[in-house]
């Protein structure tokens, strides 16, 4: 059984860190070197930083988003050129079916005003045979 007033000791890295802050609270020239090494540290990775906004994008990259938006650029082209081609794919057609159904109509229009033209004739040929017999 255990006993409810135990508490375990801090191990590792906490008793280093307390220790660590034992020793520089005592000590000045510590403290300040601790706090010249937290200083390096940042002013390093704010350097970082600074070249990282300041310094111009590497060619190789910049070509390449060029390049990249180039490809979308011609791919949206090209759907555009094949939706064209549908549309006059499609336009044609019924441009074609129109183009039958009047050929269609004007082949029917002439058959039936030759069929009049006939009928015309052969009326005109029943009435002067009929005037030829009754005069």
């Amino acid at each position: 059984m255990e006993d409810a007033a135990y508490v375990p000791m801090p191990e590792g890295l906490i008793v280093r860190g307390e220790a660590l802050d034992a020793l520089a609270s005592r000590s000045p020239w510590l403290f300040s070197r601790i706090i010249l090494v937290m200083l390096s540290l940042t002013v390093l990775d704010l350097a970082a930083i600074f070249v990282i906004t300041v310094q111009p994008a590497p060619k190789s990259l910049v070509l390449g988003e060029v390049l990249a938006s180039e490809i979308v650029m011609h791919q949206a082209l090209a759907r555009a050129e094949q939706a064209i081609g549908h549309a006059k794919q499609s336009a044609l057609g019924a441009r074609e079916m129109t183009m039958k159904a009047e050929d269609d109509a004007d082949q029917r229009i002439t058959s039936l005003r030759q069929a009049m033209k006939t009928r015309k004739m052969l009326n005109d040929r029943i009435d002067g045979d009929l005037e030829a017999r009754l005069n």
